[in-house]
C-alpha cells in the first residue's frame, strides 16, 4: 500500500489525538519498562542497519513478547529457521541464530533498510504494512471503529475492539490485550526516551520554505560537517554550507535558501539517525561539533549532535537502496497476521 498524503495525514492526526486507554496500562508500563532496560541491544541492531532503535523495539514486543529467544520476523524460536509466514528466514547462517543477526534479517526483508530517513507517518506505515494491511483491505476492516489495526493502535482511544486471532482469520469481537505499536512509542515519549511529535512551532513542509532552524537541521541530515549549530540565525557557517550545498547540486550559488534549494534538501538522502522534527534552538555559541548544549535540556538535540558526530567519525553510510515495498505479513506470538 502506497503512502499517500492522505494516509500520511491520518497518522498524524491520530497521532495527535492519541490518548492511552487506562485498562493498558500495565501492560503499557511492563512494555516500555522492558524497552527501556533493552534499549542498548536494540540500539546495536539500529548502529547496523540505520533504522532507528525503537522501532525493532515495539516490533519486538509485538512480535515475540519481547523474548530474545525469538526471531523479530514472527516470534518462532532462533534455534531455526521460521516456520510461519515469513517462513525460512533467515536463508543465510546456520541456526541457532543471535538475536540480532535475525532482527537485522527481519528489517532487510521487509524493507526497512530501503527508508531515507524515519518520519511519523513512515514510521507507522512501515509498521502497519510490517503486521499486513489486512485492516484496510481485508477482513480487518470492520474493527471497531473500522480499519483501525490493533498491532498499530491497540491500546488507544482509536480502538475498541476487532482483531486477528489466527493467520488470516479475523474476529470483529475479539479485543486485543496488547497495548499497541503507537501506545508503547507514546510511553517511550512521555519518558523522554524518544521524540516523534512534530514541532508545534513548525512542520517540515516540502513546498514552503521553513526558518533557518529547519534548514541548518537539513543540512545537518544530509551529512554535511561541521555539524551547524541550530541557532535560528543565519550566520557565516549557513550561508557557506548553503553555498556547498547547491554547488554540490548544481544550484545557483548564493547563500541564500530559494524554494528550489529548500526543496532539494528536504528530499536529499538524509543520515539514519535523522529525524524530521526540527529540535530546540541552541544556546551555547562557538560548541565544538557533534558537542551538545549542556544547558539545552534536550534529549532530541543530544541524540542528534551526538549520534551524528559518531557516524562522520566512522564514515559509515547506509548505502542499501533496496526500495522498501509493501511488507507481507508476519506471525506473532501474541498479534496475529493481519492478512486475509
Amino acid at each position: 500500500m502506497e503512502l499517500t498524503k492522505k494516509l500520511s495525514d491520518e497518522y498524524l492526526s491520530l497521532w495527535d489525538t492519541c490518548v492511552i486507554n487506562p485498562s493498558y496500562d500495565s501492560d503499557l508500563q511492563l512494555s516500555a519498562d522492558i524497552i527501556e532496560e533493552n534499549q542498548a541491544i536494540y540500539q546495536l541492531v539500529a548502529d547496523k542497519t540505520g533504522v532507528p532503535w525503537y522501532v525493532s523495539a515495539v516490533m519486538h514486543g509485538m512480535e515475540a513478547s519481547f523474548d530474545f529467544d525469538g526471531h523479530l520476523h514472527n516470534g518462532d524460536p532462533l534455534t531455526a529457521r521460521t516456520t510461519h509466514v515469513p517462513a525460512g528466514r533467515p536463508e543465510q547462517g546456520t541456526p541457532p541464530f543471535s538475536w540480532e543477526d535475525s532482527a537485522i534479517d527481519a528489517l532487510e526483508y521487509d524493507g526497512a533498510l530501503g527508508v531515507k530517513f524515519w518520519n511519523l507517518p513512515t514510521l507507522f506505515w512501515f509498521l502497519e504494512g510490517f503486521n499486513g494491511w489486512g485492516y484496510r483491505v481485508g477482513k480487518g476492516r470492520d474493527t471497531t471503529p473500522p480499519f483501525r489495526s490493533a498491532y498499530i493502535y491497540s491500546g488507544t482511544n482509536h480502538y475498541e475492539k476487532g482483531k486477528y486471532t489466527d493467520d488470516g482469520k479475523f474476529d470483529p469481537n475479539a479485543v486485543s490485550a496488547q497495548a499497541g505499536c503507537m501506545a508503547q512509542l507514546k510511553e517511550l515519549e512521555r519518558r523522554n526516551l524518544i521524540s516523534l511529535s512534530p514541532s508545534h512551532d513548525e512542520k517540515l513542509n516540502e513546498n514552503s520554505v521553513g526558518s533557518v532552524a529547519s534548514w541548518q537541521h537539513i543540512l545537518n541530515g544530509c551529512g554535511y560537517f561541521p555539524i551547524l549549530e541550530i541557532t535560528g540565525n543565519i550566520d557565516a557557517a549557513t550561508v557557506e554550507m548553503t553555498k556547498k550545498f547547491q554547488t554540490d547540486l548544481s544550484l545557483p550559488i548564493s547563500g541564500t535558501v530559494d524554494l528550489a534549494t529548500w526543496q532539494a534538501g528536504f528530499n536529499h538522502r538524509k543520515l539514519p539517525s535523522w529525524s524530521n522534527t526540527v529540535p530546540p534552538l541552541s544556546k551555547l555559541k562557538n560548541s565544538l561539533p557533534g558537542t551538545p548544549p549542556p544547558d539545552s535540556g534536550s534529549t532530541l538535540l543530544l541524540g542528534i549532535t551526538t549520534k551524528l558526530h559518531s557516524f562522520y567519525s566512522q564514515a559509515i553510510w547506509c548505502n542499501n537502496s533496496k526500495a522498501i515495498h509493501s511488507v507481507c505479513a508476519s506471525t506473532a506470538r501474541r498479534d496475529h497476521s493481519a492478512s486475509d
